[in-house]
């Protein structure tokens, strides 16, 4: 199918091409399109206007958008970041293009990038629709912290991610894992809060072992970016004063001051390739409320997973090579940042190594999660056996403070097996999951 819808505000024509079926549902981060819901709000609509005027009939059902049309428009106002060219060196490098090596980084933008649209401009929020000028400002702002400039406005951009990178060891041109993007991502947030204090509101917390400590989750949420005091202007006893009145807050006030989260959950999938038991939890992740997608991709290839249809997966793909955006100016061009054609790719070729992503605006948004969690991770028929992640109480440091002190003394190697066309035994290359993205 193809279908097209021009936007006069922004001056171009989009054609989509969709390769999509009319009775299968489509989800998309948390929203289900589906022509059999279509066609029954579109007979409730004609049941209800029976006494409308031939010619207003007409004209409704000429304005009618089908649910195909919608999820168009929902996956092009995801914001696409891909390879470019000719931006300024990476820190001493020569490096003018991550063309080659960046896709797993990209890919991490994209989900960061869809979590702060959620938090600023809300799930519903469509590029082509009729914006307010605020949440115009807040669109451009965004792309601009994900622009390829060395600059402290743009916290996100891959000269700093490449920075950051290289307190996990990896150096310009160096290909990066799903894990290690997460915990790269939560830093660059970090150090953002002080030149950019409108981040402060976001919190990223990344999980140990496929595990969600809740009281550390809770420590990091309810916790505040320390505000620069002028220390030499007030005394010690006003000092301590502000400190009780702070501790002294109401049950309402510590409401007001809880941040959103995005919480990454680093895991794997199966050994060498996807265990396909866990296809249906994948599945429910991607069409969880809460879910921005998951960074991971297939085989030597990074993508970033933002929906499903039967058994294939819909993304982002970011490996196409464009010219460097300058973002510093106050009009620049944006229809790069958008892709025009949905893609898919089989469940069985995903790599099992990958990274989920959830965002969480308030309290209740993160305790509905955190109750919805073992419906999703479990595999069905495994009686709560083999969850993809786990959630409990209490801080890591507790627990590992329980654990047995002789818990060196003995450990589990797992040794991966094949069979060559002979049918003997032979050893598989050890399976590393911050080390499959490979061009």
């Amino acid at each position: 199918m193809k279908s097209m819808w021009n936007n006069v505000k922004y001056g171009w024509t989009i054609k989509t091409k969709t390769n999509f079926k009319y009775d299968s549902p489509i989800f998309l981060l948390g929203r289900c399109y589906h022509r059999r819901a279509e066609a029954e709000s579109s007979q409730q609509e004609q049941e209800g206007h029976m006494h409308q005027t031939q010619q207003e009939e007409q004209v409704q059902q000429h304005y009618r958008i089908s649910a195909l049309d919608e999820f168009n428009a929902d996956f092009t106002s995801r914001l696409w970041f891909t390879y470019r060219r000719e931006f300024t060196p990476i820190g001493s490098s020569k490096m003018t293009t991550d063309c080659g090596w960046g896709c797993m980084l990209r890919s991490g933008q994209m989900m960061m990038a869809q979590a702060l649209v959620q938090h600023f401009l809300g799930r519903d929020w469509r590029v082509y629709s009729e914006q307010k000028p605020e949440d115009l400002t807040f669109y451009r702002e965004i792309i601009r912290w994900f622009g390829d400039y060395p600059s402290d406005k743009m916290p996100f951009s891959l000269h700093h991610l490449v920075e950051l990178g290289t307190s996990v060891g990896k150096m310009p041109g160096d290909w990066y894992g799903p894990a290690s993007v997460a915990h790269i991502l939560r830093d660059a947030l970090v150090k953002a809060y002080q030149p950019l204090p409108l981040l402060q509101d976001v919190s990223v917390y990344v999980t140990q072992d496929c595990t969600i400590y809740v009281q550390d989750l809770i420590n990091l949420v309810s916790q505040h970016p320390r505000k620069d005091l002028d220390v030499n202007s007030r005394s010690f006893e006003e000092e301590t004063s502000t400190v009780q009145k702070q501790l002294q807050q109401t049950e309402s006030e510590q409401k007001e001051n809880w941040r959103a989260v995005i919480i990454l959950i680093p895991m794997r999938l199966g050994g060498e390739a996807l265990n396909q038991i866990y296809i249906p939890c994948v599945k429910s992740m991607l069409a969880h409320d809460n879910c921005i997608g998951i960074i991971g991709g297939k085989p030597k290839h990074s993508l970033y997973f933002i929906g499903w249809q039967d058994d294939k997966m819909i993304y982002l793909d970011p490996h196409y090579c464009q010219d460097v955006v300058d973002t510093t100016k106050p009009t620049y061009p944006i229809q790069s940042f958008h892709c025009m054609s949905p893609r898919k790719i089989l469940f069985t070729k995903m790599d099992p190594s990958c990274t989920v992503g959830f965002y969480c605006r308030n309290k209740e948004e993160l305790q509905t999660f955190l109750r919805q969690v073992p419906d999703m991770v479990v595999p069905p028929r495994q009686k709560g056996q083999y969850p993809l992640f786990v959630v409990t109480e209490g801080t890591s440091s507790e627990m590992q403070s329980k654990e047995p002190p002789y818990r060196e003394l003995g450990r589990l190697h797992i040794r991966h097996v094949r069979c060559d066309q002979d049918g003997n035994r032979i050893r598989a290359k050890t399976v590393d999951s911050d080390d499959f993205v490979i061009l």
